[in-house]
């Protein structure tokens, strides 16, 4: 039982990476990604770039991380003044919850289309130019 908890958070917390962390830093341009169709063409010719991105990955879900714990301290501290948050914490967290993997689900689709549309236009092309 701990271990599908255990799990579960651990997705949370890569989520809250992905989908507060990631935007968040791309918005205040303290990263700068390359392009996407330029990255999946470049992973193809340097294995390391998978590599490299998965370690890219691991710190945004321990910023991920941070990010949670600092939520639940300020949680703490709120609590202690606002008695209603003792009736509706697990109403909010759910809530919380839902839109977190709804934006999740949104990307992961956004990057799966992008791939089917670079292959679909990738033929195209090829099509185009043998006939």
């Amino acid at each position: 039982m701990n271990l599908c908890i255990f799990y579960f958070l651990g997705m949370i917390i890569s989520r809250i990476g992905s989908i507060i962390i990631e935007p968040l830093f791309k918005r205040i341009k303290f990263i700068v990604f390359a392009d996407y169709e330029d990255y999946i063409i470049a992973s193809k010719e340097d294995t390391e770039i998978k590599i490299l991105s998965e370690t890219n990955n691991l710190y945004r879900s321990i910023l991920g991380l941070s990010f949670v714990l600092l939520i639940i301290d300020l949680y703490l501290i709120i609590r202690t003044q606002c008695n209603y948050l003792n009736t509706v914490y697990s109403i909010i967290f759910i809530i919380f919850i839902f839109i977190l993997f709804a934006f999740s689900y949104q990307k992961q689709t956004r990057r799966i289309k992008q791939r089917v549309d670079k292959i679909k236009n990738e033929r195209g092309v090829l099509e185009n130019e043998h006939s």
